[in-house]
């Protein structure tokens, strides 16, 4: 990894890390810049995550692969089914 590359992750995990997201007043993040950063889970997620990065998570469990994003709005996590 070249040292502007190390920048750019460090620069970004940093955005990640200190980004408030309510809903309302929140900032433009590039979904580009998270690829490789969504978490990979088994179990449904619960809780009030409050950052962008844990607002989406990849699930996968046998045969059911699902991706879950978390409304700020209505408070609730929401899925769609994924094939593989």
């Amino acid at each position: 990894m070249t040292p502007e590359e190390r920048q750019r992750l460090e620069t970004l995990e940093r955005q990640m890390r200190d980004h408030f997201h309510s809903g309302l007043d929140s900032s433009r993040v590039n979904l580009r810049d998270i690829l490789g950063k969504i978490e990979v889970v088994s179990a449904a997620p619960i809780g009030n995550p409050t950052d962008i990065g844990a607002q989406l998570k990849i699930y996968t469990n046998g045969s059911t692969y699902r991706l879950y994003w978390y409304d700020t709005t209505a408070g609730t996590w929401h899925y769609i089914l994924a094939t593989a």
